[in-house]
């Protein structure tokens, strides 16, 4: 009867220790899952589509149509996947998009800086 007492209490302790467990892993993917971000690689495409990759580092992305993200998607758009659905995280959304353009004009600045002018450029042809 003793030993009895004390098998029991061995499995609900296993049986504890094993929700306990699965309870940690379940939340700690769940935490994980709504750090990630998601990001709109392209622009809206004849299918109504926009491809949305996941900022994991796997590089990972599908198209979804547009009717199946929020209003207000564009190019460069930052989501957050809660709940089942994709929110748009303004936040994010405004530093990429500050951050792209930012970018562009450097990327334009450092091309103007070395463009040959054409008048140098047929004085070296014709050297």
């Amino acid at each position: 009867m003793i030993l009895d007492i004390f098998d029991r209490l061995n499995d609900i302790s296993r049986n504890t220790n094993n929700f306990v467990k699965d309870f940690m892993k379940e939340l700690n993917d769940a935490l994980k899952e709504r750090q990630v971000t998601y990001c709109v690689g392209s622009e809206l495409n004849e299918k109504g589509e926009f491809y949305v990759v996941r900022q994991d580092g796997s590089g990972a992305g599908k198209m979804y149509k547009a009717e199946d993200l929020p209003e207000g998607t564009h190019d460069n758009t930052v989501f957050r996947y809660i709940n089942g659905k994709f929110k748009i995280d303004e936040k994010l959304t405004e530093e990429r998009i500050t951050h792209w353009e930012q970018a562009i004009k450097e990327t334009k600045e450092l091309v103007d800086k070395y463009r040959i002018p054409r008048s140098r450029l047929h004085d070296q042809r014709c050297i």
